[in-house]
């Protein structure tokens, strides 16, 4: 599921997310949580809200995210995503391309940089016998909260089809409508669903496709985690 998290006056939140789970759901209506004008505005915003925030991060302590890998006995690899509160200091350590983005009084104020060895080639940790990335190669941040402040974490499928601007209005407009954060996580992964089959969306990963060379159009069929 994707974890969303609200930093109230003293609540203390540790979220994980890992790319696992294949997730096919019903659209129902959400018309009260679809962004205005998004295609035009949300890149160009996601992007100056990523440059702003990055002017004050630090180095997370590297246990963050190292001590979560355990040595792997089954086959196979997954990205990862560790975050942890604390006091009012958000830790994380991002490898590959899932990732999270810190929410701020409606909008997007920070978006995890994806990891990448090529185009739709991201990080992962793995089994012995996989071409694993270690992992001290992830990313760590740390990053001041604020009362209010929402976290949204999620794999692939979810930023390869959602801007961060359209994650962080869905989440505040589901706060404010007094729904839980399950109901948050629920409603991100079936309009994550949705994006992900319109095959006439300019999409997140389309844009990264045509930065890359490639010619695509639509969203991309994946885990929405």
């Amino acid at each position: 599921h994707i974890l969303i998290a609200v930093w109230w006056r003293s609540i203390v939140v540790i979220l994980v997310g890992v790319t696992c789970t294949w997730l096919v759901l019903c659209y129902p209506d959400l018309r009260y949580c679809l962004v205005q004008s998004t295609m035009r505005t949300a890149p160009a915003a996601a992007a100056a809200a990523t440059a702003a925030a990055a002017a004050g991060l630090h180095t997370a302590p590297p246990q963050c995210g190292v001590a979560a890998a355990a040595p792997l006995s089954c086959a196979g690899s997954s990205t990862a995503c560790v975050l942890v509160v604390n006091g009012t200091t958000l830790s994380a350590s991002n490898l590959g391309d899932s990732g999270f983005v810190l929410v701020r009084d409606g909008v997007a104020t920070f978006q995890c940089p994806q990891q990448q060895h090529n185009f739709n080639f991201p990080f992962q940790l793995g089994s012995a016998d996989s071409m694993s990335d270690q992992p001290q190669a992830a990313m760590r941040f740390d990053l001041q909260l604020q009362p209010g402040d929402i976290v949204v974490t999620g794999s692939d499928g979810l930023w390869d089809n959602i801007f961060a601007e359209e994650a962080a209005t869905i989440a505040s407009k589901c706060r404010d409508k007094g729904e839980t954060a399950t109901t948050a996580a629920q409603v991100l992964c079936r309009y994550a669903r949705m994006r992900a089959s319109d095959a006439k969306y300019h999409s997140p990963f389309s844009y990264s496709a045509i930065q890359a060379g490639y010619v695509y159009l639509g969203g991309k069929m994946d885990d929405i985690t």
